[in-house]
């Protein structure tokens, strides 16, 4: 009977720790150090920033939008690498940035399709990360590490 009450103890315990744990990060930190925290443990060759030209042709983001955004990919058709880290201020932005990033992920993922299946695979199995105020998409051979640095940007830890 003692054992019943400790099991539904933690059971219930663990329901009220387990969201608390998994609670989006709403960070303070400044855009350019989770940037910087980003591209630290990415090869920059892989990764050259691209102009804001860039980040409304291929992903249709402008100025307007109102968000801090990072693009990061090369210029290579060949190659799915890219690196989109962006700061937002509303749900709004968070969903809009996320539908269009999805957006670019399947037109990529069928463009790679009929030509370069391990690019396609790249893609299709790209990172997307989104957080209280930020989000972190990645395709590349460092996710989880991008993932992380991201993470402890955000938590103030760079």
């Amino acid at each position: 009977m003692n054992g019943l009450k400790v099991g539904t103890a933690i059971f219930f315990l663990a329901l009220w720790i387990i969201p608390w744990i998994r609670q989006p990060i709403v960070s303070s930190s400044e855009f350019s150090l989770v940037e910087q925290a980003v591209l630290a443990v990415n090869d920059p060759a892989f990764y050259p920033a691209m102009n804001d030209q860039m980040v409304r042709k291929y992903l249709n983001i402008g100025p307007q939008e109102g968000v801090q955004i990072g693009f990061y990919r090369q210029s290579d058709a060949f190659s799915a690498r890219e690196i989109v880290i962006a700061k937002f201020d509303t749900e709004q932005q968070a969903e809009m940035i996320t539908e269009r990033i999805e957006t670019r992920k399947q037109a990529q993922i069928d463009i790679y399709s009929g030509y370069a299946p391990e690019q396609q695979a790249m893609m299709e199995n790209a990172l997307l990360d989104v957080q209280g105020n930020y989000i972190l998409f990645y395709t590349g051979d460092a996710a989880a590490q991008s993932d992380q640095a991201f993470l402890d940007a955000l938590r103030g830890n760079h």
